[in-house]
């Protein structure tokens, strides 16, 4: 994923080539901020990346989640896809398929017993 730039004034001064872990809208965090948050923080959780792009063309995808978790699993419409461990905090799940129209994408992250969900609602057209 490419880092979006930005050209604004701030402080009297131009910006031009500003580069963020921030969306256009400042409280949209990007799927970098959570990686580098998987890295950084002791905090449990798990992030599932790409949910923002809701409108899918192709019904087989890669489901990607980054977290600070032991395992995490995921499930696509209700059926579990498997379990992933990591140790660079990057679980994958290749040539994943998605059914015509919506898909409840979930994953579910453990750590110390406790449970964290992250979900999407990704639509795929015929």
């Amino acid at each position: 994923m490419k880092p979006s730039t930005t050209s604004r004034w701030r402080d009297g001064r131009c910006r031009s080539r500003e580069v963020s872990l921030w969306a256009t809208d400042p409280l949209a965090l990007k799927d970098s901020f959570f990686w580098y948050k998987a890295n950084w923080t002791a905090t449990p959780f798990v992030h599932l990346t790409s949910k923002r792009w809701t409108n899918r063309s192709n019904a087989t995808t890669t489901v990607k989640a980054y977290g600070s978790v032991d395992s995490v699993t995921l499930t696509v419409n209700g059926v579990s896809m498997g379990t992933k461990t990591s140790s660079g905090h990057i679980y994958a799940w290749p040539e994943v398929q998605l059914s015509t129209g919506a898909n409840e994408v979930v994953v579910t992250g453990t750590r110390d017993g406790a449970t964290h969900t992250d979900t999407a609602t990704w639509y795929v057209s015929e």
